[in-house]
């Protein structure tokens, strides 16, 4: 600032065609000029710095309210993958269910084939022990023969319940 003065008296060195007095006012005016136009410049300054703070803070709250989006994400992330995680726990113990529930209808199909098996042979017996009756009726050897069939039939219906 010191040598911008200087520098002015410099331009304005003592002129023969002025008077003292008329130069030094023409010097007082330059330099009233360059104070209010110095004045006008840090004016500015001031404002410009006022306005890159406050665009500096708003960058720092964007700044922010990114960092608390990106710990969301992250806290979102870890969530869905947890979720994940027990979804597909849950669908292994869905499969290992429907297993279970396969091998418990292959079970009953079985039953009822025995069952059914059993039936059968409760007719068979019912009928050898009519066809036995109506033989003891009639006597004779085949008597015998049919008895022993039939112990055989009631022999192998007690297997079958066994099992």
């Amino acid at each position: 600032e010191h040598l911008k003065t200087e520098e002015m008296y410099k331009d304005f060195e003592y002129s023969e065609d002025l008077p003292d007095n008329s130069e030094l006012k023409l010097l007082q005016q330059q330099l009233a000029d360059k104070e209010r136009e110095k004045s006008k410049i840090e004016k500015m300054l001031r404002e410009l710095e006022n306005e890159i703070s406050e665009k500096e803070k708003a960058l720092q709250d964007q700044l922010d309210a990114l960092g608390d989006l990106e710990k969301r994400l992250e806290d979102e992330t870890r969530l869905r993958e947890e979720l994940e995680a027990e979804l597909d726990a849950k669908d292994r113990e869905l499969d290992r269910l429907n297993e279970v529930e396969q091998r418990r209808r292959e079970a009953e199909a079985e039953v009822d084939d025995l069952r059914q098996t059993v039936q059968d042979k409760a007719n068979e017996v019912k009928d050898l022990r009519n066809r036995l009756a109506m033989m003891r009726a009639n006597s004779g050897p085949e008597v015998d023969h049919l008895q022993a069939r039939l112990q055989k039939k009631e022999d192998e219906l007690e297997r079958e319940k066994g099992a």
